[in-house]
């Protein structure tokens, strides 16, 4: 007879199986209680990898990082990690907000040994609006015979069809793709897949102009979400049929009638978790409903450049210099506090973000998005870029950053808290509150910018990192942090090795040229309120 903690850890392989057939069938509500059972019982290391996976997949990637941290991160030869733990701590960094750290990491790996790695690579650059670099990753994923295996190559076609959609690369390849996706799968066995490939079927012949046919994308999915309560009925569904009814309307009436129901979607979705949505209704006001401000929010309120360029290009709006985005607000009430996203100057007192502080870095990185909030781990590659992210020592070290902001706002009398749901962290207003936020055209570089600074500051003479702290009114770590970065960026010159080194600046010709070439705009901003102590990792 097999000893019961055997039989317990070929329970666990089976209940494994289980959620991830859950997962594939799209009843994660199912899943998610069955991982919830399973992480109580004894679990061995090979299963480490696969809770991994099931977590970051149930939208729980910190709980993925968790599991794997010691052993992916750990100098200990016991705890070195193989490259199965390597791959699912990326792509949990990566959904979890660390960035930069998931993509490295997995850079670590070949596809030849891992073909999904092609995938997990993809998205990253889907977090970064850079669709078009996403497409030959997944091109060359579902050209390798035989992998991933027959879920994952339907999953495979969907992320290429999107990327090429959000690209405008090839619609109808990308048409083409999903119909061999929705052939290919069953709403019973491969729901998710089915219903993603139904959804973006529709997104893309509302792209090509094509709206009958998205109509009968659209007659799909409801078909197959009839008997279910999930997002693609109870919110896709109703937020793509109202886009289609502004695509379709042929009066000014009718077009009224379906902005004003796009816009009780889009309102709806603050503060949610998918808050994100609302970014396609934004686009879709403005580019069908002449909606000059919903122009204005998707634009200031993405952070990629790329997104910003292309609906500017496509629609056509003229930019300003600054814009102001209105978190909260009501018929009649008093003038709204309005507050600077680059350094908390407010029109309810004199009290500013400290500059070059953790805090106005927070601050910075809550305004970079209007569409969502942020994790912790994001947060934490914001303050602490070039840092690894540790689930136990990394949130504790954000929470005193998070605490000493929630401070300013009370002290400054700024009506801003910042909230927690679902493990995001998002600004929100207790009384009328506009949040201003300047054009990205008028900001420099922010490594020029740290440059010009210093020469503002102490011309070519020496000074030491107390100097710039005192100067800017910052910790002394702050300040060697950022002494750290000129240093590496090749513009600054040291005299000592210890805390009290000396330093100045020594530009080079060629960076000095680029600056002249990267003046600010003519909207007259000067560098002595710049944001020119910023590192570049800020606002992602």
């Amino acid at each position: 007879m097999m000893p019961p903690s055997a039989q317990a850890e070929n329970g666990l392989d089976a209940e494994i199986r289980g959620i991830r057939l859950l997962i594939q069938g799209g009843r994660t509500e199912e899943a998610a209680a069955a991982f919830t059972k399973a992480l109580k019982r004894r679990i061995k290391r090979r299963h480490l990898r696969w809770l991994a996976n099931i977590a970051w997949r149930l939208e729980m990637p910190e709980k993925a990082l968790s599991l794997l941290a010691r052993h992916v991160r750990s100098h200990g030869r016991k705890a070195a990690a193989d490259k199965f733990e390597k791959m699912e701590y990326g792509v949990a960094l990566i959904e979890a907000g660390a960035y930069d750290e998931g993509f490295e990491l997995l850079g670590e790996l070949t596809p030849s040994d891992f073909p999904e790695l092609l995938l997990f690579r993809s998205f990253y650059h889907f977090h970064r609006h850079d669709h078009a670099a996403a497409i030959p990753l997944l091109e060359e994923l579902i050209m390798i015979p035989g992998r991933p295996g027959p879920n994952g190559k339907l999953n495979a076609k969907i992320f290429l069809a999107s990327a090429l959609e959000h690209a405008d690369a090839d619609l109808g390849r990308a048409a083409h793709l999903l119909e061999e996706v929705i052939a290919a799968s069953t709403p019973s066995i491969h729901g998710y897949a089915h219903r993603n490939a139904l959804l973006i079927l529709a997104q893309v012949r509302v792209h090509q102009g094509l709206l009958d046919e998205a109509e009968r994308a659209l007659a799909g999915l409801e078909s197959v979400c009839r008997s279910e309560k999930n997002i693609f009925g109870t919110l896709l569904l109703p937020k793509w049929r109202a886009i289609l009814a502004l695509r379709r309307a042929s009066s000014a009436a009718d077009r009224r009638e379906a902005a004003l129901a796009l816009e009780a979607i889009r309102a709806g979705l603050r503060g949610t978790p998918n808050e994100w949505r609302a970014r396609r209704c934004d686009a879709e006001l403005a580019r069908c409903a002449g909606d000059r401000d919903a122009f204005l929010r998707a634009y200031f309120g993405t952070p990629a450049l790329r997104y910003r360029e292309k609906i500017a290009r496509e629609l056509g709006f003229e930019v300003p210099d600054s814009y102001r985005f209105t978190l909260f607000s009501k018929p009649g009430s008093e003038a709204p506090v309005v507050v600077s996203a680059i350094d908390g100057i407010n029109t309810a007192g004199a009290a500013r973000l400290p500059t070059g502080g953790a805090p106005q870095r927070l601050f910075r990185a809550l305004c970079a998005d209007f569409y969502r909030g942020l994790r912790i781990a994001e947060i934490c590659e914001a303050l602490y870029p070039g840092e690894y992210f540790n689930p136990q020592s990394s949130p504790l070290r954000a929470q005193q950053v998070i605490r000493r902001l929630r401070d300013w706002f009370r002290q400054a009398g700024v009506p801003l808290v910042l909230t927690t749901r679902a493990n995001v962290y998002r600004l929100e207003a207790t009384a009328p509150c506009e949040i201003e936020v300047p054009s990205p055209s008028v900001k420099r570089a922010p490594r020029h910018a740290l440059l010009l600074g210093l020469i503002e500051r102490f011309g070519l003479g020496w000074f030491t990192a107390g100097d710039l702290a005192a100067a800017r009114g910052m910790s002394s770590r702050s300040s060697l942090r950022l002494l750290k970065q000129a240093l590496e960026a090749g513009f600054l010159e040291r005299k000592g090795r210890t805390r009290g080194a000396s330093y100045r600046v020594q530009p080079s010709p060629e960076l000095l040229r680029t600056l002249a070439d990267e003046e600010w705009s003519a909207s007259g901003t000067s560098a002595s309120n710049a944001d020119w102590i910023q590192p570049e990792s800020v606002g992602k």
